[in-house]
């Protein structure tokens, strides 16, 4: 898989206040092979969204990798988190090619929070690394993403970082032409994926604007090289005599989902409004089977004998033709999902005294997911929650900006086996400002939140309540050293509440393949930490080095017991203190240009270390150290590139039932990409990814040894504008 790397990175100055830590600079590239400084009057000109002020790349006291154009194009994946997957310091979590969500700097599930235009996705992907998130990249615009806490802004579940999706369904503004639109289709070769997507947005008048978008996506099962589960896996829990080991191929990873998407929007000299309406469905595999795991620990079988070395009971007569259905595949967990979703979004510049704009963003959503294992239900997740904020952009007061803001969400979450019924309230109430005063920059927030969660459910007499207060803090300077080089350093307080699974879980949950003990008597999170970055900016070389250390106290970690319940590894939520560290290397240089012709090449480095510093052991589900590196080539009717990624075996791990570690692996990726027609947004792409068909086990993926990455891919993708 190619690693998305900017052909030029542009330094920016200490983390946004919302973010609370410095991350390496905004690395838009709408296309490989730009010059240098094409591309840095390019960021100079980028408007980062998710920073309240919406000052420019250069402006913008925060740190941000932001991917868009060609280059959100050629990482497009199924998922969120293997599309991101190759930015600086950013992981995921991959059970299976349908389902990963994003890991920034080791941290995901409920300290990572994944927004739709700044209005959170409103899904169960947080629950568990089985759950994929409620969007799809297809029709996406542009992704942001926050290394570090965003806290301040985003609430205390943003205390990991942030990513942003942009995907225009709420018009801001009316095409010039009337009439903007692409559209795209993709093949795989890896899992005969099929992929056609598209989306357009009319000016029915001045101010009158219409937007539709959709997509839909089939693939098979994929193709790995060699054994589908691990060496280590084989041989903890060998296969019955007779049953062989799933090749080739892993059985049930297959994907069928699509979605659509309508909005309308009046845009005007004073800002806009608008409205939309979204629904999207999912049907995949996670490529594992669970009722071998309850066989494996003692679980009853009505095929097998109850032996401890009994394993995984896989169908050697699985049919690989492109056909979804699975009925009858005993052990087989499939996830169904759906949802409908409505947003509500306005800008409003009201120039009333101190108060400049005044800004809405609401989101509300019905979800539905089953877990099917066979022809059998096993467990039905039903999400109703909302989600709203208002900012109120301050006029500036000399070298002073500012916004203050407000933010609510509820959710009511049902229907699950392993957590009874629950509702979950939160409230904030949020200041960010920031003090240019020259070549120093001072930023300096605040934000308190409530946050209440109860159970709702008959069975649980009496209902169980535990109510939190969060506040977090933060204050960072930079200062421009020269024109292009600039140093900063951010200090945070952050806080986070434990969520409901954490607190009430209690029960079976076979898709990810344990049985999960909440602890109502779990304390709140609290993270003290600091960064420290040096950046460069113009010039040929442009790229920063970021230093992170953040120390937590109470830290609610994911631990395997080493006991069985029903047939289950037991796993129970529980507060220990932890550390975690590393840095963050990103550069890129303007190797050669002459005319329209150049070659650019970037470097990345990234490194956590995560440990329970009581238990003197390591945090589970960290990634190792990985390597990046790309060369482009530009030409006016072409691009190439060449990217390789390395990573180091992970041998960190907490240890407990099906824990191994990770091997190294190398890959490489190239792409041309074709400018048909004289044009840059209409092009040809070929693809070809995992190019030697390396093994791939991603050390922060819960399903490591069940299911590798997929293998050597080519893909054909063809775009058009209009």
């Amino acid at each position: 898989m190619p690693r998305a790397t900017a052909t030029a990175l542009v330094a920016l100055a200490v983390g946004l206040p919302a973010a609370a830590q410095t991350m390496s600079p905004p690395a838009e590239v709408s296309r490989p092979g730009q010059s240098s400084d094409h591309h840095a009057r390019a960021i100079e000109e980028l408007v980062i969204t998710s920073d309240p002020l919406r000052r420019s790349g250069f402006q913008a006291t925060q740190g941000l990798s932001v991917l868009t154009g060609e280059a959100l194009s050629r990482e497009l994946n199924a998922t969120i988190g293997d599309t991101l997957d190759d930015l600086p310091g950013v992981s995921q979590t991959y059970f299976g090619p349908a389902a990963s969500r994003p890991v920034i700097r080791g941290l995901g599930g409920d300290r990572l929070r994944v927004l739709i235009n700044g209005v959170g996705s409103i899904d169960a992907s947080t629950t568990s690394a089985d759950h994929a998130v409620a969007l799809d990249l297809s029709n996406a615009e542009r992704v942001e993403v926050i290394r570090g806490p965003a806290t301040l802004i985003y609430g205390n579940n943003a205390i990991g970082g942030v990513v942003n999706v942009f995907d225009g369904r709420i018009p801001t503004e009316v095409p010039e032409d009337r009439l903007d639109g692409r559209v795209m289709g993709l093949w795989g070769s890896n899992a005969d994926e099929v992929l056609v997507s598209g989306g357009a947005t009319l000016g029915v008048t001045p101010n009158l604007a219409l937007h539709v978008d959709g997509f839909w996506r089939d693939t098979n099962d994929i193709k790995v090289p060699g054994a589908a589960r691990s060496d280590a896996l084989q041989a903890a829990l060998p296969l019955h005599e007779g049953e062989e080991e799933p090749r080739d191929r892993v059985p049930d990873s297959d994907q069928r989902n699509y979605g659509v998407n309508g909005g309308v929007s009046w845009v005007d000299d004073w800002g806009f409004f608008g409205v939309s309406v979204g629904y999207l469905e999912n049907d995949y595999g996670i490529g594992a089977d669970v009722h071998g795991i309850e066989v494996a620990f003692g679980g009853e079988d009505d095929d097998h004998d109850h032996d401890d070395d009994h394993d995984h009971d896989h169908d050697d007569d699985h049919d690989h033709d492109h056909d979804h259905d699975h009925e009858g595949e005993h052990g087989a967990v499939r996830i169904e999902l759906d949802q409908l979703r409505v947003d509500v979004a306005g800008d409003v510049r009201v120039d009333w005294g101190l108060l400049d704009t005044v800004r809405l963003r609401f989101g509300w959503a019905d979800y539905d997911q089953a877990e099917i294992e066979g022809d059998e239900v096993e467990a039905i997740f039903l999400n109703d929650g909302w989600e709203g904020r208002l900012e109120l952009v301050q006029a500036p007061l000399g070298a002073l900006d500012g916004v203050v803001g407000v933010q609510f969400r509820n959710r009511n979450f049902t229907g699950a086996e392993f957590i009874p019924s629950n509702d979950q309230f939160q409230a904030g109430l949020f200041a960010v400002e920031t003090l240019d005063l020259g070549r120093l920059t001072l930023d300096g927030g605040v934000r308190v939140e409530i946050q209440d969660n109860e159970t709702d459910d008959p069975a649980t007499q009496p209902a169980i309540t535990r109510d939190f207060t969060t506040a977090s803090v933060s204050a960072a300077a930079s200062y421009d050293l020269t024109d292009r080089l600039a140093v900063s350093l951010n200090a945070y307080r952050s806080e986070r509440a434990p969520n409901p699974e954490e607190l009430f879980s209690n029960g079976p949950h076979k898709a990810a393949f344990s049985f999960e003990r909440g602890n109502p008597d779990l304390d709140k999170e609290v993270a003290r930490g600091v960064e420290a970055s040096l950046r460069t900016r113009g010039g040929p070389l442009t790229g920063a080095v970021n230093l992170f250390y953040t120390s937590y106290k109470d830290f609610i970690g994911f631990v395997f017991t080493g006991d069985v319940v029903e047939g289950l590894p037991e796993a129970r939520f529980i507060n220990q203190d932890a550390r975690f560290m590393g840095f963050e290397v990103d550069a890129g240089y303007a190797l050669w240009q002459r005319g329209m012709r150049s070659v650019d090449v970037d470097l990345g480095l990234d490194y956590v270390r995560a440990e329970f510093t009581d238990l003197d052991r390591p945090v589970p589900l960290i990634p190792p150290l990985t390597l990046h590196a790309g060369v482009d080539y530009h030409a006016p009717l072409y691009d190439f590139r060449v990217d390789i990624e390395w990573a180091d075996d992970q041998d960190r791990v907490f240890g407990g039932p099906l824990t191994f570690p990770t091997d190294s692996y190398f890959l490489v990726n190239t792409m041309l990409r074709f400018h048909l027609f004289g044009r840059e947004d209409t092009t040809l792409a070929l693809q070809a990814r995992n190019l030697t068909n390396e093994t791939v086990r991603y050390a922060s993926s819960p399903l490591r040894d069940f299911v590798p990455a997929r293998g050597r891919d080519f893909r054909i993708a063809l775009q058009a504008a209009f």
